[in-house]
């Protein structure tokens, strides 16, 4: 019986494709710079595993958006940081 996939999984992978093919970042790359397999990559990219949460916390980071975003939580990809920076630049 073949396991069915998690909803936020699945939201995940299509968040992380997508960032992948508009930055032309390959599967390879992502997986090199984050230290892990282009398996692990590809599976969270099909919604079949969830990645820990330390390879969330670094996902998000290498990708510069919020871990809230990556998971489907939210529609704001900014972090907190680049929200308060920009709200500091425009008030100048």
């Amino acid at each position: 019986m073949k396991k069915e996939k998690q909803p936020r999984a699945v939201e995940l992978g299509r968040r992380l494709r997508g960032w992948r093919m508009e930055n032309g970042v390959g599967l390879r790359h992502l997986a090199d710079i984050l230290g892990v397999s282009e398996r692990s990559v590809a599976g969270w990219e099909l919604g079949e595993f969830y990645p820990g949460f330390d390879a969330l916390s670094r996902l998000a980071d290498g990708m510069g958006v919020s871990v809230d975003w990556l998971m489907g939580r939210c529609s704001c990809w900014k972090t907190a940081d680049q929200v308060l920076r920009e709200q500091h630049r425009s008030s100048q």
